[in-house]
């Protein structure tokens, strides 16, 4: 669980691993999941958390789901065309 000292960190923190990733990969989507707790997304709301982890949708970020929201990343993934079968490893490649 993100801690409430380190909160505004891990989110500057998601957005820099985001932009290097997109600088470095074509093609790939960004996705954050954060377990800030039920209690503080009650009491915050989840799109305002979601606007602060993503600055307001300017950052490279492409999808922030929560800890309990694992149906809606999966459908997600599934828009994105993300297969749901088991991937090979590397080693399995060579």
């Amino acid at each position: 669980m993100i801690q409430q000292k380190d909160k505004q960190k891990r989110f500057k923190e998601f957005r820099t691993e985001a932009h290097e990733a997109h600088e470095n990969f074509d093609d790939i989507n960004f996705v954050v999941v954060a377990n800030l707790g039920r209690q503080y997304l009650e009491s915050h709301g989840r799109e305002t958390v979601r606007s602060e982890i993503t600055k307001d949708g300017t950052s490279e970020i492409d999808a922030v789901f929560f800890h309990d929201e694992r149906d809606d990343f999966i459908e997600q993934l599934e828009d994105w065309g993300v297969s749901t079968e088991a991937q090979q490893s590397l080693s399995d490649l060579e």
